[in-house]
């Protein structure tokens, strides 16, 4: 999604529990100020989900639909242009 991922920033920025979760430091991985907090705004809306909230975790499937796979929060994230003009 347009980040500068520093060489052995992947390993470090997860923490496994367990073979099945694991958080991920999203500053560990290269992204820019503004793709941060494009990618905060996504964390929020995760934490206030009933999922979140009942569970306090998500799964990372849920977190691919709401960066990769939504066009608003990919550019916003990716920094890329919304339109070919």
């Amino acid at each position: 999604m347009g980040a500068n991922l520093p060489k052995g920033g992947f390993d470090s920025s997860l923490v496994f529990y367990d073979s099945t979760n694991f958080t991920i430091n999203l500053n560990k991985l290269g992204f820019s100020e503004s793709q941060l907090s494009a990618l905060n705004v996504v964390c929020d809306s995760i934490k206030n989900s009933k999922e979140y909230k009942k569970n306090q975790f998500i799964d990372l499937s849920r977190f691919l639909i709401l960066t990769l796979y939504s066009p608003y929060n990919y550019y916003k994230i990716s920094g890329a242009e919304q339109s070919y003009n």
